[in-house]
C-alpha cells in the first residue's frame, strides 16, 4: 500500500520523522478522546452514597429476619429520639461538616435513608444493604456505619433462639447498665470529694496563718501537705477515660461480626452516583478512541509548516546534525508557500493537546487546593472529577 501523505519516501531521515509525528498524533489523540468520553460521566453525577452492607449466612433466615423482624427494628432505630442521639454521638466521634447532619433535619435525614435485600448470588451471601444519600462528607459515612450497626446488632439479637428481641436486648445489656450507674455515682462522688479537700486546704491555710504564735513553743504535725496530697491524688483520677471506654463497649454491643448476622464497619463505602462507568462502558470508550487516534494519525500531515524556524529545530525534528547552512533570499518566497491548509487530521492533533494539557492543569490545581479532591482521587480518576463537578455545581 502506498502512503500518499509520505513526502520522499525514499529519505529516511523523512521517513522516519513522519512515522514518530504520527505515533504521537495517535497517542494524544487517543488520551484526548478517552479522557472527553470518561469525564462525561462525571457531569452526569446525581449526588453521593453512601452504602453499609451487613450479611447474612443463610438465604432462608435472612429472608424470615427482614420480613418478620425489621420494619420493628427500623421503627426503632428510625424515630426521631434515637435520631437525635445517634447525631450527639456523631460529634464525638467525627468533625462536623455536612450540612444535612443537623438535629432540625431529623425528618430529611430519614426520607434519604433507604434499607434493601439482596438475595445470594454465587459465592455472595445474602446481603440488607443501608444506604444514605448525602454530599459525600466523612461525617455521613460515619453516620451511616452507626446506623447500620445498630440494625445488625437488633437483627442478631432476634436471630437467637429466645427470639424476644427487648427482653434479651435488656438482659444482655444490663451489666453494661449498671457499669452506667457506677461511673456516674463514682463522678459525682469523687466531684464531691474534690470540692470538700478544696475547702480543707484553703481553711488550713487560714488557721495556720491566724494560730502561728500557738505553734512557737512545741512540736506541732502539719496536716497541709497530707491534704494537699489527697486532693492531686483526686484530680489525677481519670473519670472521662474510664467513660470512654464503657461508650466503646455500649457502640460495640450493638456491631455483629459472628453468628448468623455479621457487618463490618470497615465496609462502609461513598461513591458518586451515576459517575462512574462499568467495564463494559470503559472498554467500549477505549475501543472508540484507539479507533479515533488512528484515523487522525493516518490522515496527519506532518510536514505541512513552510519550513523551520532556526538550525536548532532542524536537528530536533529531523534527528540529524547540520553541517552547514545557506543563506537565505527573501524574493523566493512565494505566497502559495506561506498559506499551505494544514489539513483537518492536524488540527485535531494540536487541539488533542490542548485538551490533555488543560484537563491535567484542572485536575492537579484542585488536588493541590482541595483535601476534599486529592481523597477522591485516591479512589480513581472518575471520582476525583467527579467532586470537582460537585464543587463547580454548589453542592
Amino acid at each position: 500500500m502506498i502512503d500518499n501523505h509520505e513526502i520522499n519516501s525514499d529519505a529516511p531521515v523523512l521517513r522516519l520523522a513522519s512515522r514518530r509525528h504520527r505515533v504521537l498524533a495517535f497517542f494524544a489523540t487517543s488520551v484526548a478522546a478517552f479522557l472527553l468520553i470518561s469525564l462525561s460521566w462525571p457531569l452526569n453525577m446525581q449526588g453521593y452514597r453512601c452504602e453499609a452492607l451487613i450479611e447474612f449466612d443463610s438465604q432462608v433466615e435472612g429472608s424470615a429476619l427482614v420480613e418478620t423482624q425489621l420494619p420493628s427494628v427500623l421503627r426503632t432505630v428510625m424515630e426521631p429520639a434515637a435520631m437525635s442521639r445517634r447525631l450527639d454521638q456523631l460529634d464525638s466521634t467525627v468533625a462536623r461538616s455536612s450540612r444535612l447532619l443537623s438535629p432540625e433535619n431529623i425528618e430529611a435525614i430519614s426520607r434519604r435513608v433507604s434499607v434493601g435485600f439482596r438475595d445470594s448470588m454465587g459465592s455472595s451471601a445474602a446481603q440488607l444493604r443501608v444506604v444514605f444519600a448525602g454530599t459525600g462528607q466523612p461525617d455521613e459515612a460515619e453516620f451511616t456505619r452507626s446506623l447500620a450497626s445498630e440494625i445488625a446488632g437488633r437483627l442478631a439479637v432476634a436471630a437467637e433462639p429466645d427470639g424476644d428481641l427487648g427482653s434479651s436486648v435488656a438482659g444482655r445489656h444490663r451489666r453494661l447498665d449498671q457499669a452506667h450507674w457506677l461511673v456516674d455515682q463514682i463522678e459525682e462522688g469523687v466531684a464531691s470529694a474534690k470540692n470538700q479537700t478544696a475547702e480543707l486546704v484553703q481553711f488550713s491555710q487560714s488557721a495556720n496563718h491566724a494560730s502561728a504564735f500557738k505553734s512557737v513553743g512545741h512540736v506541732r504535725r502539719i496536716n497541709h501537705p497530707t491534704i494537699d496530697s489527697l486532693h492531686q491524688t483526686l484530680e489525677s483520677v481519670d473519670i472521662h477515660s474510664l467513660r470512654g471506654v464503657i461508650n466503646q463497649m455500649d457502640e460495640s454491643r450493638t456491631t455483629s461480626d459472628v453468628g448468623p448476622v455479621r457487618f463490618d464497619p470497615q465496609r462502609v463505602d461513598s461513591r458518586p452516583v451515576g459517575a462512574v462507568p462499568d467495564s463494559a462502558s470503559l472498554m467500549l470508550a477505549s475501543l472508540v478512541s484507539l479507533f479515533m487516534g488512528g484515523v487522525v494519525a493516518w490522515n496527519v500531515r506532518p510536514f505541512t509548516e513552510t519550513g523551520f524556524d532556526n538550525v536548532d529545530q532542524v536537528a530536533n525534528q529531523l534527528g540529524v546534525p547540520v553541517v552547514a547552512t545557506l543563506a537565505s533570499d527573501p524574493s523566493l518566497t512565494t505566497p502559495a508557500a506561506t498559506s499551505v491548509d494544514p489539513g483537518w487530521a492536524n488540527r485535531v492533533f494540536r487541539g488533542s493537546g490542548t485538551v490533555i494539557v488543560a484537563i491535567t492543569v484542572l485536575g492537579a490545581g484542585f488536588w493541590l487546593t482541595s483535601p476534599a479532591v486529592r481523597q477522591s482521587f485516591g479512589e480513581s480518576m472518575f471520582h476525583g472529577f467527579a467532586r470537582i463537578v460537585w464543587i463547580f455545581t454548589g453542592a
